[in-house]
Parts: C-alpha cells; structure tokens; sequence
C-alpha cells in the first residue's frame, strides 16, 4: 500500500499525480458515471517564476496552489 501511495501521489502536494489520473480514466472506462466534470488549474506565469527566481520557488508556487485547490 505504501508504493502504490508513492506511485499515485506527487511527493511535494500530496495530491493525485498523472497516475492517478489514468487509473481513474480505467475505471471510468470500466463503469461511466452518470455525470463527470473535469476541474483544470494553472499556475499562471510558472515559467517565469522557475526561470527567474529558481525551481524552488516554483515550488513554492506550486505547493502554495496545491492547498489552495484543497481548502
């Protein structure tokens, strides 16, 4: 049980990575809901913040958005 966390959470946000995400796709797949809605953020000007103060302050960005999102 352990792994898979590891394998399905990014390690920074504690939020569902690009594999959870695809597992998520797979059962869909295998039962559709009735209904389904799809919520995308982006972190505005991420580039410019990685490219000029450092990718550790992007992410600073990032974990900042991340509780955002889960508040």
């Amino acid at each position: 049980d352990h792994y898979r966390q590891l394998a399905v959470k990014d390690s920074m946000t504690m939020m569902g990575n690009r594999n959870a995400y695809e597992l998520r796709l797979q059962d869909f797949a295998a039962a559709p809901p009735a209904r389904l809605v799809f919520v995308l953020f982006d972190v505005d000007n991420l580039k410019f913040i990685n490219d000029t103060y450092g990718h550790h302050v992007g992410d600073q960005a990032i974990y900042i958005a991340a509780q955002c999102i889960r508040e």
